[in-house]
């Protein structure tokens, strides 16, 4: 019987032996080791007993022999396919991020901003909002809600404080009730 593609065996061997991870051979009935080639760089094979090398996707990379690929750093991206250098990783600008190896570095969306190389988006504080989306961070990018308004961490708008709440102040988190016999029935007020 002849081996498969992947393995090989020598002259009076009584089974086959596989090729190692980061090898592979797509001939049949190898006589030796020497038909298990080293996987080129930009592909890998995990396994033993490859018969071809998968190719590394986008957001990674790999030299020759590999036995798998090495992601981008988070914070970086690569829209090459079978990479061979951690070159071809780039950060992700300002305004964009990247927490797992993408093809593309992704918008922060509103109610949050970042630095370049972010692996995650900063969000607005509560009583803040930002509504761009994709914001590299600034001085100012996130505004105050107004006396009568408030927002919660990451929002992108804020919200009118509900009939019976009131907020006197500017950069809340919360509405506060109206005290024991005063009353708001209009929503948005600074004041019952």
């Amino acid at each position: 019987r002849q081996c498969s593609a992947g393995s090989y065996a020598f002259e009076a061997s009584i089974s086959c032996t596989k090729c190692g991870a980061g090898k592979s051979s797509s001939s049949v009935g190898g006589p030796s080791p020497a038909v298990c080639s080293d996987c080129q760089e930009g592909s890998y094979s995990s396994a033993q007993g490859a018969a071809i090398c998968s190719p590394c996707s986008a957001g990674s990379y790999s030299g020759a022999a590999a036995s798998a690929c090495i992601m981008c750093a988070p914070g970086y991206y690569s829209d090459t396919p079978m990479a061979t250098s951690p070159a071809t990783c780039q950060a992700c600008i300002a305004g964009k991020y990247s927490l797992y190896p993408f093809a593309t570095c992704n918008d922060c969306p509103a109610g949050s901003y970042s630095l370049a190389q972010a692996k995650e988006c900063d969000i607005c504080l509560p009583g803040t909002y930002s509504t761009g989306i994709g914001q590299p961070a600034s001085p100012g990018l996130c505004k105050e809600c107004m006396a009568g308004t408030y927002s919660l961490s990451g929002f992108s708008t804020c919200f009118l404080c509900l009939q019976g709440k009131f907020n006197p102040v500017k950069h809340a988190g919360t509405c506060s009730d109206c005290a024991g016999g005063l009353y708001v029935n209009v929503a948005g007020q600074s004041a019952c």
